[in-house]
């Protein structure tokens, strides 16, 4: 079996290695870089790259003449990092831009528009960023909503569960003449009139939860039966409904979605950077995806270790998803302290008590 020859190996009949013409116009490309940006060049390096232009044509190719080419290319290499040959290819090379406005300008003026590698990362990071923003501010507004309408209600039913008991007891006390008591009038009076607040609170809520219920999880936290539906127990449902939605919300989405944020946040000004030095590759992008990832997940994590009072659900949970913020922008930081936290636990393991000898 006999091995496929390399393409990097190759050469023309009487030319040189296409390894070394390919490098050559590397070579060619991080010079005229430099000197467009006023960067440092040494001059020999200088001299031995424009020279090796007889290399690439097949003229001169000693040893001690490609040797000095590879040393000046890895110099000017080094001295140009973290700009490279690749990243500034990624900048000339042009792909077809197919965005909405892209293919509008197209169909009006008939002219296909380009766009470079790094300008559709930078696009689709934007999309990604506005995405996360929109879905998250109007998760944090729906959750303090909620939030809101769910304080006052519990006080507004223990109100109204202490008059009905103590009009149950007073009524076993009284007897027939319970009819004629003047406190039974009033405690019903009081009763009743608790009723409107109640069934207004019950309608807001309701509202609050179609947003989310579908028809058929409607069916199944609707109304009680008719014969023992009361307004009470319609706010009572509707409320404990809320608090689960309200704890879903603070405990999972909202942290995961502030640790996105932060993680997208990161990633344009990474980005950003990038493209100004010049140095973005289209390897760069999966570790920003990963990132984006890595962020979200961190700020669910540290939401877990900073458990807020779901029942008192209010603004002052605000700092859980603050912190899964910054966890999702400085998302290394949380894995070096993991990493660090499981290594300390792993060497204890290892200085452990040596067996007895025999």
């Amino acid at each position: 079996m006999s091995a496929a020859p390399a393409a990097e190996v190759h050469r023309d009949p009487g030319g040189p290695p296409a390894i070394l013409t390919e490098a050559v116009d590397d070579a060619q490309l991080l010079l005229a870089y430099a000197a467009e940006h006023g960067k440092g060049i040494d001059v020999e390096a200088t001299r031995i790259i424009i020279g090796s232009r007889r290399l690439r044509d097949g003229g001169g190719n000693e040893d001690g003449a490609e040797v000095a080419f590879w040393l000046a290319f890895d110099k000017l290499a080094r001295a140009l990092a973290p700009v490279t040959v690749l990243s500034l290819k990624t900048f000339a090379r042009r792909e077809p831009d197919r965005s909405l406005s892209a293919r509008l300008v197209r169909r009006l003026l008939g002219t296909a528009g380009g766009q470079s590698a790094a300008q559709g990362a930078m696009r689709r990071i934007r999309r990604w960023a506005l995405l996360t923003l929109v879905v998250l501010v109007a998760s944090q507004i729906y959750w303090v909503v909620g939030a809101t309408l769910t304080r006052d209600i519990p006080g507004l039913l223990k109100e109204v569960r202490d008059r009905q008991v103590k009009l149950h007891e007073l009524k076993g006390r009284l007897g027939e003449a319970a009819a004629r008591a003047l406190e039974v009038t009033q405690l019903e009076a009081e009763i009743d009139n608790q009723e409107i607040p109640v069934l207004v609170h019950y309608e807001i809520l309701q509202a609050w939860n179609n947003v989310w219920q579908a028809e058929r999880l409607r069916r199944f936290f609707g109304p009680l039966p008719a014969q023992t539906t009361t307004a009470y127990q319609n706010l009572l449902k509707e409320l404990i409904t809320a608090q689960f939605v309200l704890s879903a919300l603070q405990q999972y989405l909202l942290p995961l979605l502030y640790g996105l944020l932060g993680a997208v946040i990161y990633v344009l000004r990474t980005l950003a950077a990038d493209i100004k030095a010049r140095s973005y590759t289209p390897d760069a992008e999966v570790g920003y995806r990963l990132r984006m990832v890595m962020g979200a997940l961190g700020g669910l994590v540290v939401s877990s270790f900073v458990a807020a009072d779901t029942s008192a659900a209010t603004l002052k949970t605000l700092s859980p998803f603050a912190l899964a913020f910054a966890t999702g922008y400085s998302v290394e930081i949380l894995f070096a302290i993991l990493d660090r936290f499981i290594t300390a636990f792993s060497r204890q393991e290892g200085t452990g008590p040596a067996p007895p000898r025999r």
